[in-house]
C-alpha cells in the first residue's frame, strides 16, 4: 500500500490534460463514441490505482458494449494515439500526441480524381475532409488495395450502417480484410457474398445470445472464423451461444468460448457442454492449486489451458493436485512448471487419487523405517535424507540385496570412517561378483577404502513425509 496517496475527493476534483493538437486536428474527424473512449482512458491511465480500470467498468460506465471500446481504440491506434497490445485481454498504452499533418503524405489529388467522386456519391450524409481522403489514399498505398475494392467495402460499410458512418469504421474493416489478403473487387465481392449468405444463420446465433440487432462486420468475420477456419457447423455455434446466453461479452465472450474449445480439440456438442459444464470446477481447481504453490495469477485461462485441464484429463482428481501443490510447497517448489514434472512422475506410476497418493506415501515411509533400522546398526543418529533414500533404493531394487546380506554388511561397516560410503561399496562388489547370500560373502574378503575421515551428513528435512515422498519420486523416469 502506498504511504501518500490522494483522497478520493482530491481524485475527484482532480484534472487532466488534454493537447491542444488533439483537439485541432484529431478531435473533429473522431466520431463521439471515440472521443468518449479516448477521455476515459485518458482519466483512467491518469487514477490507475483508484478506479475500476478495465473493459467491462468502462462498457457500463459508457454505456457502450465492448466490441465498440474495442474498436474505439483501435481507430485511436491508427491515429498513432494509442498501442493496442493485447485484445484478450485487451490492454491500451496511450501515446504523446503528436501534429497530425505532419503525420500524412501528400498524394496526387488527379490521381484519385474519380475515387473521390464515387466515395462522395455513397457517402451523402456528410462531406468527406480532405484529411479523411488523406487516409484512404495511404491504404490503397501502403496495403496495395485496389481503389474499387475500398470503393466496395465503403458501400458495404453505408448499407450496413447509414450514409454517415465514421471513417474510422470503414478504415478499421478495410484494413481488417486486407491483412487477410482481401485486396481486389473481386476479392471483396466474394467476402461479401459470404457474409450475405450467412447472415440468416448469425441472426440465428445472434438471437440465441439475445442480441437484438442487426451483426456488425466484425461479428460477421468472427462468424466466418468459426464456419470455414474452425469447422463448427451452425446448429453447433448455436447451441454453445445458448449456453453463453446470460454472460456479459456478447459475440467476443462467444469467440472465446469457441476459440477454446476448437483448441481443446473440442468438436461435438457433448463435449463443449461437458467443457463448459466443468469450467467452474476447472477455475476453482485453478484457484486452490496456485494459492498452495504461493502464486497468484490474474488470468487464470492459461493457467487452465496450459496445466489443470491436461492434468484433469490424464484422470487425476483435484483433492490429489491439490494435495500435490501443497507438497511442492513444503518442498521449495513454487512454480507450475515445476510442479508439472512431479505430477507428470506421479501419471506414470499410476497415481491419480488422494487415496493411491496416500498409499504411496505410507509405502515410502515403510521404507524409511528399514533404514532407520540401517543407521542405527552402523551408529548414526540422525533422520533419514534423500542421499539414504537413493542409495537403499539401489540396493533393494537395482542390486537386488536381500535383508540378510545387507545386515551383515551393516555388521562389516560398524565403526568405519564413513559407514554408509563403506557399505555402499561393500554391496557394489557383493553386487559385481554376484554374491547373493551371507555364506557367499563369508567365503571373499573385500577391501575398502574411505576417502575422507569426515562423515558425510545429508540435507536434514522438517518434514520427514514429504521428504519420503519426493525423494522416491525423483527415481521415477518420464
Amino acid at each position: 500500500m502506498a504511504f501518500c496517496k490522494f483522497s478520493s475527493e482530491v481524485i475527484a476534483n482532480n484534472k487532466i490534460e488534454l493537447s491542444n493538437s488533439f483537439v485541432k486536428e484529431f478531435l473533429p474527424n473522431a466520431n463521439a463514441e471515440c472521443v468518449k473512449v479516448y477521455l476515459y482512458g485518458l482519466f483512467l491511465c491518469n487514477n490507475p490505482a483508484n478506479v475500476d480500470n478495465s473493459i467491462e467498468s468502462i462498457a457500463r460506465v459508457l454505456n457502450m458494449t465492448e466490441e465498440d471500446i474495442v474498436s474505439s481504440f483501435l481507430y485511436w491506434q491508427e491515429m498513432n494515439l494509442v498501442q493496442v497490445l493485447n485484445i484478450s485481454p485487451i490492454e491500451i498504452r496511450y501515446l504523446p500526441v503528436k501534429n497530425y499533418s505532419a503525420l500524412l503524405h501528400k498524394y496526387n489529388k488527379d490521381k484519385y480524381k474519380n475515387f473521390n467522386i464515387q466515395t462522395q456519391e455513397i457517402i451523402t450524409g456528410r462531406m468527406i475532409t480532405p484529411n479523411e481522403y488523406q487516409e484512404y489514399y495511404h491504404l490503397i498505398e501502403s496495403l496495395h488495395m485496389e481503389p474499387n475494392a475500398l470503393i466496395k467495402i465503403i458501400k458495404y460499410c453505408v448499407d450496413l450502417k447509414n450514409e454517415n458512418v465514421g471513417y474510422s469504421y470503414i478504415l478499421a474493416v478495410a484494413k481488417s480484410w486486407a491483412y487477410e489478403g482481401i485486396l481486389t473487387e473481386e476479392d471483396v465481392e466474394s467476402r461479401i457474398g459470404d457474409q450475405e449468405r450467412s447472415s440468416t444463420d448469425i441472426k440465428l446465433v445472434l438471437k440465441a445470445l439475445n442480441i437484438r440487432r442487426t451483426a456488425s462486420v466484425e461479428e460477421y468475420q468472427l462468424f466466418l472464423t468459426w464456419i470455414k477456419d474452425f469447422g463448427y457447423p451452425v446448429d453447433t455455434i448455436v447451441f454453445v451461444a445458448k449456453l453463453e446466453k446470460n454472460k456479459m461479452g456478447g459475440m467476443l465472450k462467444l469467440n472465446k468460448t469457441l476459440t477454446r474449445c476448437f483448441e481443446q480439440g473440442l468438436t461435438s456438442k457433448k463435449e463443449i457442454e461437458d467443457y463448459l459444464n466443468s469450467l467452474s470446477n476447472l477455475y476453482d481447481t485453478a484457484r486452490v492449486v496456485c494459492a498452495k504453490i504461493g502464486q497468484r495469477y490474474d488470468n487464470l485461462e492459461n493457467v487452465i489451458d496450459t496445466y489443470i485441464s491436461p492434468w484433469l484429463n490424464l484422470g487425476f482428481e483435484k483433492d490429489c493436485l491439490v494435495n500435490i501443490a501443497n507438497y511442492c510447497f513444503k518442498s521449495n517448489i513454487k512454480t507450475l512448471e515445476g510442479m508439472n514434472g512431479l505430477v507428470n512422475r506421479f501419471f506414470k506410476l499410476g497415481i491419480l487419487t488422494s487415496e493411491s497418493l496416500e498409499n504411496y506415501l505410507n509405502k515410502s515411509l515403510e521404507h524409511d523405517d528399514q533404514i532407520k533400522k540401517v543407521l542405527d546398526k552402523l551408529g548414526i543418529i540422525r533422520e533419514v535424507n534423500g542421499i539414504d533414500r537413493k542409495l537403499y533404493a539401489t540396493w533393494k531394487t537395482s542390486w537386488n540385496i536381500s535383508d540378510d546380506l545387507l545386515d551383515y554388511a551393516c555388521g562389516l561397516s560398524t565403526d568405519k570412517i564413513q559407514p554408509i560410503q563403506y557399505l555402499n561399496k561393500i554391496l557394489s562388489q557383493y553386487f559385481i561378483n554376484k554374491i547373493t547370500t551371507v555364506d557367499m560373502a563369508q567365503k571373499q574378503s573385500f577391501v575398502t577404502k574411505s576417502s575422507s575421515d569426515k562423515p558425510r551428513i545429508g540435507r536434514n528435512y522438517s518434514a520427514k513425509e514429504l521428504n519420503s515422498l519426493f525423494d522416491s519420486i525423483e527415481e521415477v523416469e518420464l
